[in-house]
């Protein structure tokens, strides 16, 4: 993406900034602000399950589990109570000379079949990544050009 690596890495280290390209529109805010910095670190999501007329809101606690500077965060998505489940969101990045090369995964291999029924994982296919990443851009743009 045309974006210099350190404004994305700056977006996706930023919890409150993650609802601007989530595909699935379940994100929402952060219950603290607070800057993703070292490894073992939790963050609380809150988040919107909707199905027709059923609407949920609850709340996620993210693990960290990876955190290199300008080159890759991941976290692991658990329970509010501690309980993680199995699943987790990457992504990575490497200078371009366009701009930035960023890959975005989301691996459920650690989640237990029970799990994997419960909470309807995998929640995205290629297709939903893709446009998480599209929307990660025209957040980027979006940040690059503010509105006169």
């Amino acid at each position: 993406m045309p974006a210099p690596l350190s404004a994305v890495w700056e977006m996706l280290v930023e919890p409150a900034l993650h609802h601007r390209f989530d595909d699935t529109e379940m994100v929402g805010l952060p219950e603290a602000a607070e800057r993703l910095t070292r490894v073992g670190q939790v963050f609380t999501m809150r988040m919107t399950y909707r199905s027709g007329e059923h609407v949920e809101h609850y709340s996620t606690a993210n693990h960290v589990v990876e955190l290199a500077e300008r080159e890759a965060v991941a976290w692991e998505t658990g329970l509010v109570d501690g309980e993680r489940l199995g699943w987790t969101w990457r992504c990575s990045l490497r200078p371009d000379p366009n701009g930035t090369l960023v890959t975005l995964g989301h691996d459920w291999s650690g989640s237990s079949d029970e799990n994997r029924a419960e909470y309807g994982v995998p929640m995205v296919d290629a297709q939903g990544l893709a446009r998480s990443l599209a929307l990660l851009e025209v957040a980027l743009a979006a940040d690059d050009n503010p509105p006169a």
